[in-house]
């Protein structure tokens, strides 16, 4: 690590880490104990809740901020905010202790706490420790896992802690809410217990540490862990917003992550949240198998024993009796419902949530949750009901807005997703997910500048954005920015290497830029990552024909027919390269699966009735290209070869019309050429004076172009057209000026 740099690790790295080794311990903060359905305040939205309680009992005229700002100034040097409003708040310590009972006996674990408990359970984390005075991650256990942790307060003395124990412990730094022992103002947290205190420092020396949901300012913890040396393993340090953490340690306070982070073998890591980096380790850990939702309510329903005390000399937990309030029937529904979310049972999971709102109808997050399950079963209209009712009780609920947003989107109402991610944002300026997916709306409206600011601005609240920084590689491309979108590609997949869909969108700008190598391989690590994907075998295949790999690229979309029968698209690229195989027969096959699937393409048509040309079958032919130009009626190659198949059935007058309509509709010098080429056999036939369309076929043949037109019709016909030899020399000649133009 260079002088004055923090080390960084990616969530994957971490992963690994915590589940090669196991050999590392959890200190969890407030920050695991706010997500749903816990939502327990964290500190700072509690000194907020105090700061405005104790300003609404005060005789004063001032403004709330500047009675705050006067009342602060009576602080104490080593005083923090939270100790301060908490005792300003309740002077007494039993009216401390009821506070806090009352903000955390009825919340209820999240699925980042049964994760965690399940990864204790099965020995991949040793301990956890925590300052917190919820017992959230003890009721995972107690709820839904049979294991039973041990759990110790901050009575404990050194001897009565053992790293090494046959079940998991979980260490109540700051005491537990159930227990005269809770400690909560900055008298009182300003220093551990000896045995905390040394057990916290035996962690770090015997184990590594993963911080999540702590900033850190206590000086009780963050001391033992600058004073202690650290074990091989290191600390991962977690959070949200990596900006936040102090670059240099010099400026940082003792009780800054930063302080701890500038030395060697630590690391910090960005995440989503404590739930989102719990379900990482879920889905990586195959051993840590949650429990089914049926599972969930039978577990919920016939609880297990109370855990068994830790203290040889002190009384059981079960002992002092079972003071435990457990979670009432509509939070165990709630967790139910995430979990049938994350296994895809939607339909169960709106059954759950509509029975926690039939009881309790002023429930957002019911709400947004049900919103959710119904997006999920593609019910856009019907997730937009819930999101409506989530924010008419909760109108500051930026996570309803933006997920209406999203519901709107997918229905093609960009506009008014947009009006809703603009709420999100005002409630939530940092919300980078509001600003990403409003330039996901910008873009389906074409507004691709537009979008690319608002990436920008989810980049810039969290420079570690994978989505934004795709998001905002696929406006560059829509702009023709192919290089830029390259970049940010490239950042992308730096960010998570394990993102299919950006190695597939990356190798579509370099098949823009022809670096046709570079983007099948960049296909291949696509369908490597994600061998269901329909697109990357579809655009590898367009790649191959482009390259001439004609075999391997029917091979592609054989695969992408296999993966998706549906696929239109597919089917007719399949046709064009049996087309170039000279197997028509077999090409018109695919055409016509392509037109059953989709009789409104052009393109289709089009591509049938060349192959039906080049094998004379000129009425088929010209059928398919009737189609073809209703569909579409200024495509100057339609126009060409319907004029071809004319020609051959010797129809020179109709001929000459359809040349100069694909003469009027050209916009490229190739296309130019082959029009007039056209234009002059049919006059020629006609026995017209040619000398002004000779005149512009001879300028436009003199400057260089390429064209792809095949020969083949116009070749064959000559074969065996009853020309005299003048106009056979003559057409043959124009013929071979074209040819001159001839791609390799």
């Amino acid at each position: 690590m260079t002088d004055g740099e923090i080390n960084r690790a990616s969530v994957t790295q971490l992963v690994r880490a915590v589940s090669e080794s196991q050999m590392y311990a959890f200190l969890i903060g407030a920050g695991s104990s706010r997500p749903d359905p816990a939502g327990i305040p964290t500190g700072g939205e509690l000194i907020e809740t105090w700061q405005r309680e104790c300003y609404g009992d005060a005789d004063t005229d001032e403004e709330l901020d500047e009675w705050v700002t006067s009342r602060e100034e009576q602080m104490g040097a080593d005083e923090g905010e939270y100790g301060f409003w908490f005792e300003h708040r309740h002077p007494t310590r039993g009216e401390r202790r009821e506070r806090i009972q009352d903000l955390v006996e009825t919340a209820t674990p999240t699925l980042g706490h049964i994760i965690l408990a399940k990864m204790m359970a099965e020995d991949y984390v040793p301990h956890v420790m925590t300052p917190n005075f919820d017992d959230l991650l003890f009721d995972a256990f107690y709820l839904f896992l049979e294991d039973k942790p041990h759990l110790v307060n901050h009575r404990a003395v050194a001897p009565e802690f053992k790293l090494t124990r046959k079940r998991p412990a979980i260490v109540k730094l700051h005491g537990d809410y159930l227990y005269d022992n809770l400690k909560n103002t900055d008298s009182e947290t300003a220093s551990l217990s000896s045995g905390m205190e040394e057990a916290l420092q035996r962690t770090v020396t015997e184990y590594g540490l993963v911080v999540v949901g702590y900033s850190g300012g206590d000086e009780s913890i963050m001391e033992p862990l600058n004073d202690t040396d650290l074990s091989e393993y290191g600390i991962y340090w977690c959070v949200r917003n990596p900006e936040k953490v102090k670059a240099d340690a010099e400026d940082a306070d003792p009780t800054d992550p930063a302080s701890l982070l500038h030395q060697d073998n630590t690391y910090l890591v960005e995440i989503d949240g404590f739930v989102s980096l719990l379900s990482e380790f879920g889905q990586a850990i195959e051993d840590v198998e949650l429990p089914s939702s049926d599972d969930l309510r039978e577990r919920a329903e016939n609880r297990a024993e109370m855990v068994e005390g830790v203290f040889d000399d002190k009384p059981d937990k079960d002992e002092a009796g079972d003071d435990t309030t457990p979670p009432d029937n509509n939070s165990i529904k709630t967790i139910e419902a995430q979990f049938a979310k994350s296994e895809g049972k939607y339909h169960e999971a709106i059954e759950l949530l509509t029975e926690v709102l039939d009881d309790d109808p002023e429930n957002a997050a019911a709400y947004n949750n049900r919103g959710d399950a119904k997006q999920g079963l593609e019910e856009y209209e019907a997730a937009i009901d819930d999101y409506d009712q989530a924010i008419d009780i909760d109108p500051e609920n930026d996570i309803a807005y933006n997920n209406r947003g999203n519901a709107k989107q997918e229905l093609g109402e960009y506009e008014a997703a947009i009006d809703d991610y603009d709420q999100a944002i005002d409630i939530d300026p940092e919300n980078d997910v509001a600003y990403n997916n409003r330039g996901n709306a910008k873009q389906e409206l074409g507004k691709y500048e537009a979008a690319i600011d608002d990436y920008d601005q989810a980049i810039d609240i969290d420079p570690e954005n994978d989505v934004a920084y795709n998001n905002r590689g696929n406006a560059k491309q829509e702009l023709g920015e192919y290089e830029a979108a390259i970049d940010d590609y490239d950042q992308a997949i730096d960010l998570d290497l394990e993102k299919a869909r950006t190695y597939y969108n990356r190798g579509n700008a370099k098949q823009e830029l022809g670096e046709y190598e570079a983007a099948i391989d960049d296909y291949d690590q696509a369908i490597d990552l994600d061998p269901e994907d329909t697109a990357a075998y579809y655009n590898r295949g367009n790649v191959k024909q482009e390259l001439g790999e004609y075999e391997a690229a029917i091979d592609d979309y054989d695969q992408a027919i296999d993966l998706d029968p549906e696929d239109t698209a597919g089917y007719n690229n399949r046709g064009n390269v049996k087309q170039e195989l000279g197997e028509y027969e077999a090409a018109i096959d695919d055409y016509d699966q392509a037109i059953d699937l989709d009789p409104e393409n052009p393109s289709v048509y089009y591509n049938r009735g060349t192959a039906k040309l080049k094998l004379g079958e000129y009425e088929a032919a010209i059928d398919d290209y009737d189609q073809a130009i209703d569909l579409d009626p200024e495509n100057p190659s339609v126009f060409q070869n319907r004029a071809e198949a004319l020609i051959a059935l010797g129809d020179a007058g109709q001929a000459q019309q359809d040349a100069r309509k694909a003469y009027d509709y050209s916009s490229s010098p190739n296309e130019t050429a082959e029009s007039l080429l056209l234009e002059l056999i049919a006059s020629k036939l006609l026995d017209e004076d040619t000398s002004d369309l000779e005149d512009e076929y001879q300028a436009v043949c003199d400057e260089p172009f390429p064209t792809s037109w095949s020969f083949e019709p116009l070749d064959s016909w000559l074969e065996t057209a009853d020309l005299d030899e003048e106009r056979q020399t003559q057409i043959e000649e124009w013929l071979d000026q074209l040819r001159e133009h001839k791609d390799d």
